[in-house]
């Protein structure tokens, strides 16, 4: 079984494939290299070896070019292909990565230079570059409206035209793998030479006539008003996100240690698993031995700060730069939901309860756990509730030690995880790359939930303070079973900010009329 593929019982393997290539810390033993090497090995091996990039073949893809069209190569730079797949790749969700290779690819060197004739039109436009040729003739407009006639501006309205666009195009996924071929690098390298030495004719502000649409070859290469290289053969680069681990740890969530994950969200997401699943093993020293003790509990919660809790924290910081903008990303709404996960994730583990029996108070119409001498039984123990150790049950609070002179931690305490969570959800700072303005103004950079979620932090903190949790307890769901019937209740905790569930309703509804019983 541990060499299945993912399938419908076991969607879980497919990190195994996702991440054969990933050279980063804390990965599970199968994702150790167990399928070979991925995609981003044998790209660098190619490249250090045998001196061989992979490009996009323009022979089975179309990879659009906004240079080709309009001004946008004099105003935006001929020399960049900023614009191209991966900026907008960047900007959108795995899911619309097929749709930006879907479009088949013409034969465009008839077209070559003369992509703005009238006669010619857009007869060789492909229907991914008819939306490229619309959005550089936007960029224009949009430049020329504001009596720009040289800036590149790129306007919020014309980028969420081309994003909306995109995700109508059909996906062809197949395309992200077989629409590659290997070239040279020296081949590569000679492309960039000619296009830096053949840039395309410019209007000289100097003088009346405008030199790039005079109908003239005025830098005497043969092209009248020509736009520099020949686009039509220009190889697109497979482009491999790289950080090295020079710029980890700083406040950019592109580049971290112990992530796993392709955006936000899901790293998010797999921080929050990993927590749940590893409690037994960070906490519990079992058979474990060392001469120097298993472990330490401030050790252990610095490990969680650094390798859990400060990604939540941080993909929050960043979020908060670009919560206002207008731009219909879909990078966005993962930032978003990455940010609300995160900050409802430090207080669900503020809410944790103990493992243990509860027995249900019917005055305070709430569950407090069981702390007689004799076994608790349904006589002594009103709707008696055992919560297990695990996911969606209790941890121990306090530290376990044992009996020895030099005594060393046999269970490290939750206390440490709840410790952990409040200095996350109170921390105000973030560390970034070449900016040491922070350290002579700690305002500067005070980005912490406070900043923007003022009330709602003053109340958790103020219930937390006076004792009193009205509306941020767990829960425990469902009614006590029947005599020998198994118990299906289960403990629901209460987010900070509202989740919803599958059926789109709200989990924070649940109010004391609606729920009998509550941890």
């Amino acid at each position: 079984m541990l060499f299945r593929s993912p399938t419908e019982s076991f969607k879980h393997r497919g990190n195994e494939y996702k991440y054969a290539s990933i050279m980063d810390y804390g990965f599970d033993i199968p994702l150790e290299g167990i399928h070979g090497f991925g995609r981003y090995d044998a790209a660098a091996l190619r490249f250090m070896y045998g001196q061989l990039m992979e490009v996009w073949d323009p022979a089975k893809v179309s990879i659009p070019d906004p240079r080709k069209y309009g001004t946008y190569a004099q105003r935006c730079g001929y020399d960049s292909d900023f614009m191209s797949t991966q900026f907008i790749l960047s900007w959108m969700t795995p899911e619309t990565y097929p749709r930006m290779f879907s479009s088949a690819p013409k034969d465009q060197r008839a077209c070559a230079h003369q992509y703005d004739d009238p006669q010619v039109g857009d007869s060789c436009d492909s229907e991914i570059d008819g939306l490229m040729r619309e959005f550089a003739i936007r960029n224009e407009a949009s430049n020329l409206g504001l009596d720009e006639p040289t800036s590149c501006g790129l306007f919020i309205a014309d980028l969420n035209f081309l994003f909306d666009e995109v995700k109508k195009l059909p996906p062809n996924a197949k395309a992200l793998t077989d629409a590659r071929k290997l070239v040279r690098v020296e081949d590569m390298i000679r492309q960039d030479i000619e296009v830096l030495t053949n840039p395309p004719e410019y209007d000289d502000l100097a003088t009346t006539t405008d030199e790039s649409k005079n109908f003239e070859d005025d830098d005497q290469d043969g092209i009248v008003d020509d736009k520099g290289y020949d686009w039509s053969q220009y190889l697109h680069e497979v482009n491999y996100d790289y950080c090295s681990d020079l710029f980890a740890n700083f406040s950019n969530p592109f580049c971290q240690r112990w992530d796993t994950g392709w955006d936000f969200e899901e790293a998010t997401d797999y921080h929050i698993n990993r927590h749940d699943r590893d409690y037994i093993f960070d906490h519990f020293r079992r058979d474990s031995f060392s001469a120097y003790g298993w472990g330490n509990p401030r050790s252990y919660m610095s490990r969680l700060l650094s390798r859990r809790l400060f990604h939540m924290v941080n993909v929050f910081r960043y979020f908060l730069y670009t919560r206002r903008t207008a731009l219909r990303a879909d990078r966005y709404t993962d930032w978003r939901q990455a940010a609300y996960k995160g900050i409802n994730m430090l207080d669900r583990m503020i809410q944790e309860p103990e493992p243990g029996t509860y027995c249900l108070d019917e005055t305070s119409n709430a569950y407090t756990l069981y702390r007689g001498t004799e076994a608790p039984t349904q006589a002594n123990c009103n709707a008696m509730f055992s919560t297990e150790l695990g996911f969606g049950g209790g941890r121990y609070l306090n530290t376990s030690w044992t009996n020895e002179y030099f005594y060393k931690a046999n269970r490290i305490g939750y206390l440490y995880d709840k410790m952990a969570a409040i200095q996350q959800m109170t921390s105000s700072s973030g560390f970034f790359a070449r900016d040491v303005s922070d350290l002579f103004d700690r305002r500067a950079f005070s980005l912490g939930y406070l900043r923007v979620y003022l009330d709602p932090m003053l109340q958790r903190f103020a219930a937390l303070i006076s004792g009193d949790h009205t509306g941020y307890e767990p829960r425990v769901v469902g009614t006590p079973p029947a005599a020998g019937a198994e118990d299906e209740r289960y403990v629901r905790y209460m987010p900070l900010f509202d989740e919803k569930f599958e059926d789109d309703t709200p989990v924070r509804q649940i109010g004391r009329a609606s729920c009998r019983e509550r941890v």
